[in-house]
C-alpha cells in the first residue's frame, strides 16, 4: 500500500494540474467498479473458499472464481456501452472513462485471483503476490508519465501488467489444483443460470452504501470543482487514504479480538473494549494533529509548492481521518448480526452530507466550492461516526447472532 501512494506522489509531481486531475479521476472510476464485486459474488467467493478448501471441494471455489471473472467482464462491457451511449448526450471524456474501467476490471480480477492463497491463510504467499504487483504498477505508471507523459497510457500500463499478474497467479492456482482448465470454463458458465443473487446483491449494496460514505465527496469535488481546484482535493485526500490504511492494519487485529471477547464474555463487554480501544485512538489522533499538520504543510511546501495552498483544508481532512481510523463500530454491529442495520446507517449518513450540501449549495453564496465540499465530507464523517456509535451503545444487551469474521468487506 505504501508504495501505491508513493506511486501517486511521484505522479502529482511529475504532472501539471490536469494531468494529476485525469490520474486521479480514472482511480475513482476504477474503485468505484471495484466497489460492485461482481455483483456481490466476490464477496460470496471470499466467505466460502476457505469453507472449500477444509471441506476438500477446491474445484468449487476455482468454478465461483471463473463466475467472477465472468460477471466482472460483463459488467465493464455493460458500462462501456453505456458510456459510449451516454457519449451521444453528454460531452463525456470517453478514453479516460474507458482506460478507468478498464483498470477496474484489472484490480477486480487481480482480487479474485489472490482470493486463494489468502484463504488459506497463506500471508506470505498473498503479500509477495501483492508487493509483485505493487512494484510493477510502479515502474509502468510512473515510466509511462516520464517517457510519454501521459496519465492515460500510466493507468493503462498497470492495467496490462495486472493482468498479466492475474493470469500468472490463477493459473497456477488451477494448475496446483490438478484441475483440467478447458472443463472448468466451460463448467463454471453454465453454472451462471444457477446462481441465487439475492444474497450476493444484497451484499453489494452494503459495500456500495459503505464506499460512499467513504468517496461521496470525491464525486462531487470531480463533479462541481474546476480541474485544478480536483486536482488539489485530489493531492489533500492522499491523507485519508493512509487514514483507510492504518484503520486496515489495526482491524485485521482488532476484529477477531472482538469476536472472541463477544463469543466469552457478551456484547456489553465488547461494546467497553471497542469504546475503550476507540478513545485511544481519536485521543492519539487529536494529539497529533500538530505533527501532522506540520509535517505535511512542511512536506508541501518543499516538494509541491504549486499545492501548498491546500493546507487550508488540511485540518478538515486530518479530522476525518481521526474518524475514520477510530470506526470499529462498523465490525462491532456486524459482529453482532445487524448487517442490515449497517446498511440503514450508511445511507442515514449518506443523505445527512448530501442534504448539508445542496442546501449550503443552493441557498448560501459560498465562493469557494472546495471548502463545501470538504465541510460535507467531515459533516458525513461526523454523523456516520455518531449514529454508529448510538447504535452500538443500543446493542449492548442484545444477543449475538452473527460470529461470521470473513464478511469484512461490509465496512
Amino acid at each position: 500500500m505504501g508504495l501505491l501512494l508513493t506511486k501517486v506522489l511521484v505522479i502529482a509531481k511529475m504532472t501539471d494540474f490536469e494531468g494529476f486531475a485525469k490520474y486521479s479521476m480514472c482511480l475513482l472510476i476504477s474503485s468505484s467498479f471495484c466497489m460492485l464485486v461482481s455483483f456481490g459474488l466476490q464477496i460470496k467467493l471470499q466467505c466460502e473458499w476457505p469453507i472449500f478448501i477444509i471441506e476438500g471441494r477446491e474445484r468449487r471455489g476455482l468454478i465461483l472464481s471463473l463466475q467472477n471473472y465472468y460477471i466482472s467482464l460483463a459488467l465493464f462491457i455493460i458500462l462501456v456501452l453505456a458510456a459510449n451511449i451516454s457519449n451521444i448526450f453528454l460531452l463525456l471524456n470517453l478514453l479516460l472513462i474507458q482506460i478507468a474501467l478498464f483498470n477496474g476490471l484489472a484490480n477486480q480480477w487481480f482480487l479474485i485471483a489472490t482470493t486463494e492463497s489468502r484463504s488459506r491463510h497463506n500471508s506470505l504467499k498473498y503479500s509477495v503476490q501483492h508487493l509483485y504487483r505493487s512494484i510493477a504498477v510502479f515502474v509502468f505508471g510512473v515510466g509511462s508519465v516520464y517517457f510519454y507523459n501521459s496519465p492515460l497510457l500510466a493507468i493503462f500500463g498497470e492495467s496490462l501488467v495486472t493482468i498479466i499478474l492475474t493470469a500468472f497467479y490463477f493459473a497456477e492456482t488451477i494448475k496446483n489444483s490438478n484441475n483440467q482448465c478447458n472443463k472448468l470454463f466451460i463448467i463454471a458458465f453454465r453454472g451462471i443460470k444457477s446462481i441465487v443473487w439475492r444474497s450476493p446483491i444484497s451484499q453489494m449494496i452494503a459495500t456500495l452504501a459503505g464506499y460512499l460514505v467513504i468517496n461521496m465527496d470525491k464525486w462531487i469535488a470531480a463533479y462541481f470543482l474546476d480541474i485544478k481546484e480536483f486536482a488539489k482535493y485530489s493531492y489533500v485526500s492522499i491523507i485519508l487514504s493512509v487514514a483507510l490504511s492504518v484503520q486496515a492494519i489495526i482491524s485485521s487485529s482488532f476484529f477477531p479480538l472482538i469476536a472472541k471477547k463477544l463469543k466469552l464474555f457478551s456484547t456489553a463487554y465488547a461494546f467497553k473494549y471497542t469504546l475503550k480501544v476507540s478513545f485511544i485512538v481519536i485521543s492519539f489522533g487529536i494529539l497529533s494533529i500538530p505533527v501532522i499538520y506540520f509535517t505535511f504543510t512542511s512536506f508541501t511546501k518543499l516538494w509541491y509548492p504549486d499545492y501548498d495552498d491546500t493546507k487550508y483544508i488540511l485540518l478538515f481532512f486530518i479530522f476525518i481521518s481521526i474518524l475514520r481510523v477510530s470506526d470499529f463500530w462498523s465490525g462491532y454491529i456486524l459482529l453482532v448480526g445487524k448487517a442490515e442495520a449497517l446498511i440503514i446507517i450508511n445511507a442515514i449518513s449518506i443523505i445527512i452530507g448530501l442534504a448539508y450540501f445542496y442546501v449550503m449549495y443552493l441557498f448560501f453564496d459560498i465562493k469557494n466550492q472546495i471548502n463545501l465540499v470538504v465541510s460535507m465530507a467531515l459533516i458525513t464523517g461526523l454523523a456516520h461516526y455518531t449514529i454508529l456509535f448510538l447504535y452500538s451503545k443500543k446493542l449492548k444487551y442484545s444477543e449475538v447472532l452473527y460470529k461470521n469474521t470473513s464478511s469484512t468487506l461490509y465496512f
